[in-house]
């Protein structure tokens, strides 16, 4: 009997022949097919895996099919991607080399109908074998998930008229069919790419044991957000008990998605605020305290008050009413103070929300209904306000039909629509003038994105903050954030918890900002709400900074940005941003003329410096300085790549920074650990370039003259040795 690496060896051979007539090209193709009748599935997979087979599966699509397509046949050529009777761990391997194989295989040089064989190919690698998928190994699955997605847009560049929403109908079929790791992963990505409303109504329409979709949702949320996953939910399913069977995350995070977070959204209404929360009872949440709680304090933030929208405002009373509704013991608590802000606003449509909560308690408390005359002749507010007695009725509404396609079939759609990912193919008109509304409509750039910027409205809290930065396909977005963002950090700062919370998400885009759009001041504007971040909160943040500035993803302009706002933050904390700004107080003579007599009072008053609090004590050491330097010996003593000390701008930017921080603990407790750790790191640069060294001396001497001024002999005392090695360094010994 023939041997494995017999058999390999010989397709090894089969590679590397010249194919020259059609004989010895079917003889390539189906000798190896013929293998595996005789062969063990332990013998398969061994030829399976070696790179003679992936060899072999790339000389058959890419160097012989282009060529001998109109002579074969197809059974053979899908055999070799895919054999349908074998195991699923020999299907899941030939799937993981064909696949990759077939993309790149792909290319606008082949004739049309090469180009349609390779898209059966890939549909029945990615539609008919999609029950194997669940078989992949836990690490590949990301990556079979990434290719799995670009096959629409390839096929659409290359076809152009290519229906790319086959792929997507079919997906959402076979993803509820097969809920598993995988589909949870390619769901998330197909949401992540924008197809969430053409995969999720049908993926929830066909949906017959919802048991395991909790735990595919949550594989989803890990890489799109949870809101997007929750927001389709609610869209589509409409009656409390099935969506309850299909929620994945903890239920008060569910509400308050639903009530609080979602409250721009267009659909957002009542009968969404009834569903919801009958979910989240239906699902087991018994202690609705908590989520009522956090409601009323959104309803009651003054700055919610004063910049959400008239729909924001209507949508989170709503919830809130409907909240109280449920609640068993109802209490006025703050609501009292929160209606009042309402009325204080001079809004009649404000005053009104805040009357319409204040009537509708006071109806389910009092003998006496409270009555403030602002909502006689409003029906709708009227309405609400008796959702605090019927806060569980709701007539759920029926979900949309959907129009099933067989993904196997070219179909054409009565209204095509335009696929983002297409080739623009001009088509001929027999209009030969088109009219154009000038005094509306501008091709300018510049005056599009002012009339986008209009739309959007500034961020009222750091999470809208957040939202507007991590939307890195909206320039307009950005640029507002980007603008607002040092502003709303130091106005949020020491007011609750809501900074603390987001700014370790926050940090991280500021610093990955997209550099692809021209904003005005984009550095500066950058760095000045990183340096605002880092002052604010600088125990929960920084050491957040610090590690993705040594993360191998990040480039060398963001962490030269990174070091820059922590050699200014560290400045602001010390006092020395609010000394420089400091105005210089006028002479008495300049203010009131000549003078024939100045008081020695008030010139010692004027030359007396006020004291201003060193916030940088307690955390000059293990907030800036140690971080910094573990970063450093890591990357050091792993010779890593993308360490900066092979950057000989980051090198010398990074000793700036430990100088000025070294400078600026000179009145705090960590001064001698400081210094210490200096010393060391000082003299293993002794053999670095010439600018190096020179920051390294100017480090040196911020500890001679400042922080040991007039210390001489404390400063012999503790580092008598680091001395010796210094003044035998700069004697070149």
């Amino acid at each position: 009997m023939t041997t494995t690496q017999a058999l390999i060896q010989q397709l090894n051979n089969l590679n590397s022949i010249q194919l020259d007539s059609l004989d010895s090209v079917l003889d390539c193709i189906q000798t190896p097919l013929e293998w595996f009748t005789s062969l063990n599935d332990s013998q398969q997979l061994m030829i399976l895996r070696d790179s003679a087979w992936k060899k072999h599966v790339w000389k058959v699509f890419h160097d012989i099919l282009p060529y001998w397509q109109l002579s074969l046949t197809r059974p053979p050529l899908f055999s070799t991607l895919w054999l349908e009777s074998a195991s699923p761990e020999i299907a899941i391997t030939m799937i993981k080399t064909s696949l990759p194989v077939l993309l790149e295989s792909l290319s606008d040089q082949h004739s049309l109908d090469t180009i349609e064989f390779y898209t059966a190919a890939l549909k029945r690698l990615v539609i008919v074998a999609f029950p194997f998928y669940q078989y992949l190994e836990r690490d590949q699955i990301a990556f079979v998930c990434s290719l799995l997605c670009s096959i629409p847009p390839r096929l659409a560049n290359l076809l152009g008229s290519f229906d790319s929403d086959v792929f997507y109908i079919q997906w959402a079929h076979l993803i509820a069919q097969y809920p598993c790791t995988f589909s949870g992963e390619l769901l998330g990505k197909l949401c992540r790419q924008g197809h969430q409303d053409k995969v999720m109504p049908r993926l929830l329409s066909a949906i017959v044991d919802p048991t395991p979709f909790p735990i595919l949702f949550k594989h989803a949320s890990t890489l799109v957000s949870a809101d997007k996953i929750i927001q389709s939910l609610l869209e589509h399913v409409k009656h409390p008990h099935q969506l309850s069977s299909l929620l994945f995350s903890d239920l008060n995070e569910f509400l308050t998605c639903a009530l609080i977070r979602l409250d721009k959204w267009s659909l957002a209404n009542e009968q969404l605020a009834r569903l919801a929360v009958a979910a989240a009872v239906h699902a087991g949440l018994e202690d609705l305290e908590p989520i009522t709680e956090k409601v009323i304090n959104t309803w009651s933030d003054s700055i919610f008050i004063k910049h959400a929208s008239r729909h924001e405002k209507e949508y989170v009373t709503v919830g809130m009413l409907v909240l109280l509704g449920y609640a068993q013991n109802l209490r006025m608590g703050n609501l009292v103070k929160s209606v009042s802000f309402y009325f204080d606003q001079g809004d009649r449509a404000t005053a009104q929300l805040g009357a319409l909560v204040a009537e509708a308690v006071s109806s389910k408390l009092d003998k006496e209904p409270l009555n403030t005359g602002l909502l006689e002749g409003e029906p709708k507010l009227l309405e609400w306000k008796k959702i605090i007695f019927n806060a569980k009725e709701m007539a759920p509404l029926e979900p949309k039909e959907l129009v099933k396609i067989d993904p196997l079939l070219e179909v054409e759609s009565e209204e095509e629509e335009l696929d983002p990912d297409a080739t623009y193919i001009p088509q001929e008109s027999d209009d030969e003038f088109q009219a154009y509304a000038m005094d509306e409509e501008s091709d300018d750039e510049g005056n599009k994105r002012e009339s986008d910027a209009k739309n959007h409205k500034k961020p009222a809290f750091i999470r809208d903050l957040v939202r507007y930065l991590q939307d890195k396909e909206d320039p307009v977005k950005l640029e507002i954030g980007l603008n607002a963002a040092e502003n709303m950090i130091r106005q949020s700062t020491g007011n609750g918890t809501e900074l603390e919370e987001s700014s370790e998400e926050l940090a991280k885009h500021l610093i990955c900002f997209p550099e692809t759009y021209e904003l005005d001041n984009f550095r500066t504007l950058q760095r000045e709400a990183l340096i605002a971040l880092i002052a604010s909160v600088p125990e929960k943040v920084t050491n957040h900074v610090i590690d993705l500035m040594y993360d191998r993803n990040t480039s060398a302009g963001q962490s030269q940005v990174i070091l820059s706002s922590i050699t200014l933050a560290v400045r602001e904390l010390a006092g020395c941003e609010a000394e420089a700004k400091q105005e210089p107080i006028q002479d008495l003579t300049d203010r009131l003329g000549t003078s024939l007599f100045v008081s020695k009072r008030i010139q010692v008053e004027k030359n007396k410096k006020k004291a201003v609090k060193n916030r940088l004590a307690g955390l000059a050491g293990p907030v800036f300085f140690f971080p910094l330097l573990v970063g450093w010996w890591e990357g050091a003593q792993g010779h890593k790549k993308h360490w900066i000390g092979n950057n000989s701008l980051l090198n010398e930017r990074f000793i700036m920074t430990l100088n000025i921080i070294m400078h600026c603990s000179t009145n705090t407790p960590d001064k001698r650990s400081i210094v210490r750790e200096y010393f060391e790191f000082a003299l293993s640069m002794r053999y670095s370039n010439v600018t190096c060294k020179k920051a390294l001396l100017l480090g040196i001497q911020v500890i001679v003259l400042e922080s040991y001024k007039d210390q001489e002999a404390l400063l012999f005392q503790d580092f008598l040795q680091e001395l010796k090695e210094t003044k035998d360094w700069l004697d070149g010994k």
